[in-house]
């Protein structure tokens, strides 16, 4: 009975270890596509900069030479003592084009900081949350144009609860520590769910679940310091995915909760007349 109790016991231990080997390699596999989809983004900000830096460039030798001629025609017309009418229309048209090339110059410098200020904030949020990044806590990117932190369902909640677990309180505790901490910006807070449905008294769809959850981590990051006026919340359900659903993996990925940078006004492109400028 001892002997068959020991060898009952060593079964057992081993595996265990086999399960928990099985979760390090994953969340090794995890944080090593975490780190080369930061390095992505970084190489991917540092392009962008250079393309704007030259299109600055050509735009500045535009208007040099546009600023060449138009001296060029103002010494021709006070040689000659008097403007004809086609000289005076060019020069006007000239005036114009150089006023439009001074704008679109100043646009451009404005974008190119502003591309700079993201690159910078992006980094300074992978310092600032590395740890938990390593830790399989979230994950920080950039989607659409804006800064994502990507907090993993399975932190937060348990399946189809709004309830934050202890583990999901001291994550969106550090989390909002960072966040707070940047000036002059709010976040929105949005719940996103696989497609498996959920058809409860309190939950008749996916929407009323990843908005319910939403408003919980909005709660929870309020309770923690962050200053209510500074955030928002939306549920999208299960309808905007960033994996398949036909795997386990791929549903764990859709469910998650989102905290996203919002731009600011100035970072978004100007308007004139109501029609927004061509993107360069």
């Amino acid at each position: 009975m001892r002997l068959s109790g020991l060898v009952a016991a060593l079964a057992l231990l081993s595996s265990g270890c086999v399960v928990w080997k099985s979760e390090l390699v994953a969340k090794e596999n995890e944080l090593s596509a975490c780190r080369k989809d930061a390095a992505d983004m970084k190489a991917s900000l540092s392009a962008r900069i250079a393309a704007l830096e030259k299109a600055e460039a050509d735009l500045t030798a535009k208007l040099a030479a546009a600023t060449a001629l138009a001296e060029k025609e103002s010494m021709e017309l006070s040689a000659a003592g008097k403007e004809n009418a086609q000289l005076a229309g060019e020069k006007g048209n000239l005036t114009a084009s150089m006023r439009k090339l001074q704008g679109q110059l100043a646009e451009l410098v404005r974008e190119e900081q502003a591309e700079r200020d993201r690159a910078a904030l992006f980094q300074k949020l992978m310092n600032q949350l590395k740890s938990m990044i390593d830790a399989g806590k979230l994950q920080v990117e950039i989607r659409n144009g804006k800064m994502v932190v990507k907090l993993p369902d399975n932190v937060l909640f348990d399946p189809g609860q709004t309830r934050i677990k202890s583990a999901g309180k001291d994550a969106i505790e550090q989390l909002t520590g960072v966040l707070a901490a940047i000036p002059n910006r709010n976040f929105q807070v949005a719940g996103y769910t696989d497609d498996t449905p959920i058809r409860t008294a309190r939950f008749p769809s996916n929407w009323y679940l990843s908005t319910a959850r939403a408003v919980e981590v909005v709660n929870l990051m309020i309770r923690d310091g962050m200053p209510p006026q500074r955030l928002s919340a939306a549920g999208y359900g299960q309808y905007d995915p960033v994996a398949a659903n036909d795997t386990v993996e791929g549903k764990a990925q859709n469910r998650r909760i989102e905290v996203t940078v919002q731009p600011n006004l100035d970072e978004l492109p100007k308007f004139e007349q109501g029609i927004p400028q061509a993107s360069r």
